[in-house]
């Protein structure tokens, strides 16, 4: 086929766009591989297929047969090349130099290009090298000049840290030294103290005669300092704030340090005027209002009959007022409550206890105080249901969470039912000695009230079983107070326990029908505080349920008071359990001998202790006084009570606030001489029935007791009005005074001390029969 070579272009071109080497290709392999019997017939039958298909899908196998259809090429593509290219189409023309000359260009370009690329990628590593470099050769220089800087530092740092050794146990000396002597002045100031106060008992013992002077027993040591203004202000204004009005004034006239301390606002904000309510006016209470009247947040007119309008126009001017007390205010009414809820709109907390207020009141509380959250009315007998009413539609129902209805007996289930339908938000509610109190409205409070968490119903009997089971339902109660309830049961009790787990404080006074099985139900509550006083039915057993449960060691505060049936056996329980117990009453349980009585000074956590009425003896007593946290102990009629005992306990119990000894007959003037000297923070004393008592007892205590501030010696007889003298002019701090059936004292020297203390309270009629010796 050399003859391709000479043809002519068109020929060519014609020969490519028809596909002549598929065509050739295709034919070929048919033939090679089919071997038909007619190959002109089999060519000119392929053609014509072509011919009507076209040559789109033109392959090298098309004409043959599937079966047979070889996995390859038979024909090479050199061979047709040989045959279609080499011999004619390989000659070169213009296009194809051209083609070939550009490719030639585009080749070495790409090189250049990545030639180009080569050397700047190596400037540009050796850049980052040289930069790698110097940065490694900076810090090896900072480093090595830190070595040399840390080096010199560390040479200083030795040098100063030798200083420092030697400055420190210089100062270490200084200070034990200066801690010595400190300790010593304390100890020598202990030691005169305690030899002046032995002396002055010895000189009362044989019986000397003091003047006025020496009556302040030589405690002075003569040097005027002002220890208060060496104080900071906080811990100054913190100790003013524990006095009265009437003594802050007094205060305030010292010197210029204590006028600025008493007119601090700390002070201004708070202001007690009910210690003063005898001898304030409406004047002077008007007067102190409008002095405080920018700071004033709190405010107790508790019992202050002599104020009126003045004081009530006072009050409106304080527009900051968050807390008032105006119980037992006897000239307020409707007219001077609109004022304050007009000026005060701030209001959070509100007493109007035992007042003549009407519905009108509740109303005006409903309109204008949005923000109250406690209210108290109890004692309030002029308003109605519709003044409960009034209230619960105001704006403020939602806010209020407290209210004290007690003594309102003049409420009925209408009011309670329009009361609870507007303050769903109540959470503590006190209902105490409403004996028209029944089950349907309890009930009320119960569906209505779902945020309740305290409810207190003293002195209210009729509510039933049915009406705690409801309270039950209500599974946020924490506190529920009962007393002298004869309907409620141990159902009631099991109900509590099983619904209320978060039940903290439970009363039940006075309910006869609680048995053993109340104390199982509520075993597993987190009680703290637990009342049974005269739930005559609890025995020892019930104590075992209860202290073996989870809230055994939770508890503390238990009284059980008057459960007859209770034995050595419980306090037994309670001692191995109660490790948390602090206020403990076992009043009147005559079945809990002396060895019982003993294990109660093993109660370490125990700081106040009631066992009046029990067969408490002098062994007992000093076992008592190993408790180093006891704070409060009555022993009230303990009959084989008496010195040795009290002494022994005296000795023990420094920090005694308050005792209760009364009707302790073998008590005399010797256990007082201890009780005295080692108890000098004592506060409240009540030694009535003592008959053994003299006047030498009250020396002892006007001499030491100072903080003495409630004092009981009725029925001692050999006690005279010497011993009034003793009271006024040692004991300061004493506030109340009972002096009944006392023989040996008069009323005329009853009359000159009355003014000194705030509350005595004075009987010459004769020792009635619970006196009797």
């Amino acid at each position: 086929m050399a003859f391709i070579k000479l043809i002519d272009p068109e020929l060519r071109k014609y020969v490519s766009s028809n596909r002549l080497p598929e065509v050739y290709e295709a034919l070929l392999s048919g033939l090679a591989i089919m071997c038909p019997e007619d190959p002109f017939q089999f060519i000119i039958d392929s053609l014509r297929y072509l011919k009507e298909n076209g040559f789109e899908n033109l392959t090298w196998d098309m004409f043959i047969d599937e079966q047979m259809r070889p996995p390859s090429k038979i024909i090479s593509q050199r061979s047709l090349c040989s045959i279609f290219e080499a011999d004619g189409f390989d000659s070169v023309g213009p296009e194809q130099y051209e083609k070939a000359y550009a490719h030639y260009n585009r080749t070495l370009l790409l090189k250049a290009l990545n030639a180009l690329l080569t050397y700047r990628l190596y400037r540009q590593e050796k850049r980052h090298w040289l930069q790698v470099n110097m940065e490694r050769a900076e810090q090896h220089h900072k480093l090595k000049n830190c070595k040399r800087v840390f080096e010199t530092w560390k040479k200083w740092l030795d040098f100063r840290k030798g200083r420092q050794a030697v400055a420190f146990n210089q100062l270490q000396h200084i200070y034990f030294v200066y801690i010595s002597r400190t300790v010593f002045d304390a100890w020598h100031e202990v030691t005169q103290t305690s030899k002046k106060t032995r002396e002055y008992f010895e000189r009362l013992a044989r019986g000397e005669n003091f003047d006025e002077e020496e009556e302040e027993h030589g405690f002075d040591d003569g040097e005027a300092r002002d220890e208060i203004s060496r104080l900071p202000n906080k811990v100054a204004v913190k100790i003013f704030s524990y006095v009265d009005i009437c003594e802050l004034a007094q205060c305030s006239r010292v010197c210029r340090s204590w006028k600025m301390l008493t007119q601090s606002t700390a002070l201004l904000s708070r202001l007690n005027l009910t210690g003063v309510k005898s001898r304030l006016t409406d004047k002077i209470a008007a007067k102190l209002l409008l002095t405080c009247r920018p700071y004033l947040v709190h405010c107790n007119l508790r019992g202050c009959n002599q104020i009126g309008f003045d004081t009530f126009s006072a009050l409106r001017e304080c527009p900051n007022m968050q807390d008032l007390n105006l119980s037992e205010v006897q000239s307020l009414n409707d007219d001077l409550c609109k004022m304050i809820t007009d000026g005060c709109r701030s209001l959070l907390y509100l007493n109007l206890s035992c007042t003549k207020i009407t519905d009108a009141t509740l109303c005006n509380i409903s309109i204008n105080l949005n923000n109250l959250q406690y209210l108290s009315l109890m004692n309030c007998l002029k308003f109605t249901d519709r003044g409960l009413g009034y209230l619960a539609t105001g704006k403020g129902a939602k806010q209020l969470a407290y209210l004290d209805l007690s003594y309102c007996q003049q409420i009925t289930a209408v009011g309670y039912q329009k009361l609870v339908e507007g303050c769903r938000g109540l959470q503590h509610l006190v209902l105490d000695d409403q004996f028209t109190l029944d089950d349907s409205c309890v009930q009320h409070i119960a569906a209505n009230c779902p945020k309740l968490q305290s409810l207190s119903l003293y002195g209210s009997p009729n509510p039933s079983d049915e009406t705690f089971k409801r309270l039950a339902a209500n599974k946020r109660l924490i506190c529920l107070k009962v007393d002298n309830n004869h309907k409620i049961t141990d159902y009631s009790i099991k109900a509590l326990g099983k619904c209320c787990s978060e039940l903290r404080y439970l009363s039940l006074v006075d309910c006869p029908n609680i048995t053993d099985g109340s104390l199982k139900a509520i075993m597993s509550c987190p009680l703290t505080v637990l009342n049974l006083s005269d739930c005559v039915r609890i025995t020892d057993s019930g104590v075992k349920y209860l202290m073996e449960g989870t809230c055994g060691h939770r508890l503390q505060e238990l009284s059980l008071t008057n459960c007859i049936r209770l034995t050595d056996l419980s306090l037994v329980i309670i001692q191995k359990r109660a490790r948390n117990l602090a206020y403990f009453s076992l009043c009147f349980c005559s079945n809990v001998t002396e060895a019982g009585l003993e294990l109660l000074g093993q109660i370490h956590s125990i700081a106040s202790l009631d066992i009046s009425g029990c067969r408490g003896t002098d062994q007992n007593l000093s076992a008592i006084g190993g408790s180093a946290r006891l704070r409060m102990l009555s022993v009230s009629q303990c009959p084989s009570l008496g010195d040795l005992g009290l002494q022994k306990f005296a000795q023990q119990c420094a920090y005694l606030e308050r005792l209760d000894i009364s009707h302790c007959k073998l008590i005399t003037d010797g256990a007082i001489k201890s009780l005295a000297f080692c108890c000098r923070l004592l506060m409240h004393l009540n030694v009535a029935g003592c008959k053994l008592l003299t006047d030498l007892s009250i020396q002892y205590l006007s001499g030491v007791c100072r903080y003495l501030s409630f004092l009981d010696i009725s029925g001692c007889s050999l006690i005279t009005d010497r011993s009034l003298k003793y009271l006024k002019d040692g004991c300061h701090s004493l506030s109340t005074l009972v002096i009944l059936y006392c023989s040996g004292i008069s009323k005329a020297g009853v009359l000159k001390i009355a003014k000194s203390f705030s509350v005595v309270q004075h009987s010459d009629e004769p020792v009635p029969d619970a006196f009797r010796y």
